[in-house]
This record gives structure tokens, C-alpha cells and sequence, in this order.
């Protein structure tokens, strides 16, 4: 009987102890796991903030605007400008976050035109993507798949809703000036987008 009792309190601190060091490697895996995920997080942000550091801004956009403009209207050709607005909950996540997700919009964005097409940003979290040879409605089938890759970008917790216009000439405007000044109305967004400064400085 004494045997038994001593064999079974030996048990129990056998099981004890099993348990206590299953319950520690448990806790090591989720420490692991934890800042996998930090580790992965931190790159994807260092990756979008790289991506938009070498975009071109709304000053490199007014330097090609005339340019593509006289091109177009010497050739008879058309010109569209897709105005891209990304815009973020009141209560959106760390401006990390957010500078990952205007990062994933902007891949997005280049993936999705052609090799003449350029990308710019215009203000922050605002983006205008300028189409040579573009008429209204090749310009709108472009919107089609801008909106598509942006909703996948932006994912089932929707991390930012979108607003994408398109201005075309002639249909919208007769000269590079009123491009300019019909995007610049669009571009009018907040500029305290966290994520945006720290990416662009």
C-alpha cells in the first residue's frame, strides 16, 4: 500500500512537471510565433515606405502633365488621369499600418496600368495615375480593374475604403491647365495621414 501511495505521488510530480514544461515550450512557440509576425510586419512596412519614397510626387506630376498634354494634342490622341483616394477610418490602426497599406494600394495601382501609364503621389493617401492615348471609356474598364485589385488589397477587415474619378481630355477639359486644376480639386484630402509623413521623409 505504501509502495502504491509513493509510486503515485511520484506520478504526480512527474505529471507536473511534464506539465509545467509542455505549458513553457507552449508560451516560447507563441513568443516565436508573435515576433515572426512582428518581424514579417516591420518588413512589409519597410517595403511599402521604399516604394513610396521612389514615387514621384504632385511636383513631378505638373512637370509631366504639359508635356504628355502637347504629345496627345498634336496627335489627335486623348489623355485621361485616374485620381485615386484612399481614405481610413477615424479610429484606423498604426500609422505602420497605414503606411503598409498605401504601400499595398500603390503596387496595386502600377501592377494593374500599362509600361507607358506613370504613377504619382499626389497628396497624401491620393494618387493620380496618368493614361496617354486613354479615351473615357478605356479609362473607366481601367477603373474596373483598379477597383478589383483594391478591394483585394484592402481586404475582408477592409483596412481602407477608395474613391477613384477619371478626367479625360477633351471630354473634361481643353487644356493642360484645366487638368491640372480639375485633379488638384481632387487631390484636396487630409493631409495628417499617419504613415504617409514617415514614409515620405
Amino acid at each position: 500500500m505504501r509502495t502504491a501511495f509513493w509510486g503515485f505521488c511520484a506520478l504526480c510530480v512527474l505529471l507536473t512537471v511534464y506539465l509545467w514544461d509542455r505549458h513553457a515550450t507552449i508560451r516560447r512557440l507563441r513568443r516565436g510565433m508573435a515576433e515572426g509576425r512582428r518581424q514579417i510586419a516591420e518588413t512589409r512596412r519597410q517595403a511599402s515606405v521604399e516604394l513610396l519614397k521612389t514615387m514621384p510626387n504632385f511636383g513631378s506630376f505638373q512637370d509631366r502633365l504639359p508635356m504628355e498634354f502637347r504629345r496627345m494634342a498634336t496627335t489627335t490622341q486623348k489623355l485621361s488621369i485616374v485620381v485615386i483616394t484612399l481614405k481610413f477610418p477615424p479610429d484606423h490602426s498604426s500609422p505602420s499600418e497605414t503606411a503598409a497599406a498605401l504601400g499595398d494600394a500603390a503596387k496595386v495601382i502600377a501592377r494593374k496600368l500599362r509600361e507607358q501609364d506613370s504613377v504619382y503621389i499626389l497628396a497624401p493617401a491620393c494618387f493620380g495615375a496618368v493614361l496617354p492615348g486613354v479615351d473615357l471609356s478605356t479609362a473607366e474598364r481601367v477603373c474596373a480593374r483598379l477597383n478589383e485589385g483594391l478591394a483585394d488589397a484592402a481586404g475582408a477587415s477592409r483596412r481602407f475604403q477608395f474613391e477613384l474619378k477619371v478626367i479625360n481630355y477633351p471630354t473634361h477639359a481643353s487644356s493642360a491647365h484645366e487638368l491640372q486644376q480639375a485633379v488638384s480639386a481632387l487631390a484636396l484630402v487630409d493631409e495628417a495621414v499617419p504613415g504617409m509623413a514617415e514614409a515620405l521623409h
